[in-house]
C-alpha cells in the first residue's frame, strides 16, 4: 500500500476517534484513503468511481483501530468482491474473504456483500447475496470470522428467506432475520 500525508479538504467516507477512512479526488476519480488519525499518514485502499482494472472500494465500516472493506475488483470483462480487513495503525490486510462460502457453479451468477459489521478488535460478520444475470438472490449466507481465529470465516447461516439488509450489531452479538425470525450469534 502506498502512504500519503492526510489531507485536509477530503470527502470523510468513515471515521471514529481513532481512524478516518476518506477520498481524495485525484486524476478524475476518487482514491481511497485510510488513517490512524495520530500518525498523520494514510494507506491507500482503493478507488472510487470506475472500476476498471482496479479495486473499487463500495462499503465501509470502522471500529477502534481497524477498517472493513467491500471492495469490487474488476477486470475489462469479468468482476469479483472481496471483503478485506485493514489495521489503519500499519496499513496491514488482517483478512480478506470472498462474500459467498460455497463456489458458484456457473458464470451466470453474481455474489456480492450486502451488510458488514465490525468489532474494535478485527472480529467481522456480514451478509451476502448470490444472483443470476438480472434476477433477485437465489442464495444469502451470514458469516463471521472471529479475532484470533485460523483467519478461516464460519458460516452461520445460509438461505433464500434471510433479510440480507438485517445484519445487526449491539456489543459482541449480532442478528440478522430468517424467515421473519429474529436469529442471534456471539462475534
Amino acid at each position: 500500500m502506498s502512504t500519503l500525508k492526510t489531507r485536509t479538504g477530503a470527502k470523510t467516507i468513515k471515521a471514529n476517534r481513532h481512524v478516518r477512512v476518506f477520498s481524495v479526488l485525484k486524476r478524475g476519480y476518487g482514491a481511497v484513503y485510510g488513517c490512524q488519525r495520530s500518525a498523520r499518514r494514510a494507506f491507500r485502499l482503493g478507488i472510487l468511481g470506475e472500476c476498471q482494472n482496479s479495486r473499487e472500494v463500495k462499503m465501509v465500516e470502522v471500529a477502534g483501530r481497524r477498517a472493513v472493506l467491500g471492495i469490487f475488483e474488476c477486470s475489462l470483462y469479468d468482476g469479483f468482491w472481496r471483503l478485506q480487513l485493514v489495521n489503519l495503525r500499519n496499513g496491514h490486510r488482517e483478512f480478506t474473504s470472498s462474500p459467498i462460502s460455497v463456489f458458484s457453479p456457473t458464470e451466470a451468477t453474481h455474489d456480492s456483500l450486502q451488510r458488514m459489521v465490525l468489532t474494535a478488535d478485527g472480529s467481522v460478520a456480514w451478509t451476502a447475496a448470490r444472483s443470476g444475470a438480472g434476477a433477485a438472490a437465489s442464495y444469502i449466507e451470514v458469516r463471521r470470522r472471529r479475532r484470533g481465529s485460523t483467519n478461516q470465516a464460519v458460516l452461520l447461516d445460509s438461505g433464500i428467506d434471510i433479510d440480507a439488509q438485517s445484519l445487526r450489531k449491539r456489543g459482541r452479538t449480532i442478528s440478522w432475520t430468517k424467515a421473519g425470525v429474529r436469529r442471534t450469534a456471539q462475534l
